[in-house]
């Protein structure tokens, strides 16, 4: 379980030290020393089970650059692989990310084309509004 820290704590950003809300988790997670990354991986457990967030985190505050780099060479398969449930004490950044991602042309490529065409669409189905169609599908995804 995750628990708001009482205070914050400073973290190192590129634009500086910056002070931010934590939160700490104890437990036994999966984490590994990565060498050839020059890095550690962690798996955090999300809210729902068939998901987690994988953080990787450069050894050196400025190691973040060669780190990417180094990554071409290295599948996320092999980095899961090598994670061992260890005795951790997190400290993470409370943050959000949000992420809009467009599905219509992924349709399109499925050949899902005719709810999109104003003149072929038949939703009668679904609907007696005539001349409907779709324009778009979107799906967002947000994680806290």
């Amino acid at each position: 379980k995750w628990h708001p820290h009482s205070t914050d704590q400073w973290f190192w950003t590129y634009s500086g030290d910056k002070l931010v809300p934590v939160l700490t988790h104890s437990a036994y997670l999966p984490h590994a020393e990565l060498p050839s990354l020059r890095a550690s991986a962690l798996q955090l457990p999300l809210d729902d089970v068939r998901y987690a967030l994988v953080i990787l985190l450069p050894n050196n505050a400025r190691g973040l650059k060669q780190m990417l780099y180094s990554l071409q060479w290295h599948s996320l398969r092999d980095i899961l692989r090598s994670l061992k449930q260890t005795p951790v004490y997190s400290v993470v950044p409370s943050f959000t990310i949000v992420k809009h991602i467009n599905l219509t042309p992924a349709l399109y490529k499925l050949g899902i084309r005719h709810i999109f065409d104003a003149y072929l669409a038949n939703l009668s189905e679904l609907s007696p509004e005539p001349n409907l169609y779709v324009r778009t599908v979107e799906q967002v995804i947000t994680i806290s």
